[in-house]
């Protein structure tokens, strides 16, 4: 689920992985790892991911929407 909202926030911020991969010093498969295969991310990954993307910690982990 946590990659499945990942891509989700990411779509609503309107960035492709390759941009959000410049915003955060990640790599572009490394973000696709995470989003399409289930990859957990490391917290320090999880954390630049969050930042990247410009939400709070609770908006990356509310798989209510």
């Amino acid at each position: 689920m946590l990659g499945l909202r990942l891509e989700e926030l990411r779509n609503w911020a309107r960035l492709t992985r390759d941009e959000l991969a410049k915003r955060t010093g990640l790599d572009p498969r490394q973000i696709a790892d995470y989003e399409l295969y289930g990859v957990w991310p490391e917290p320090e990954n999880l954390d630049l991911l969050r930042a990247g993307l410009g939400v709070g910690i609770r908006d990356v982990f509310d798989f209510t929407e």
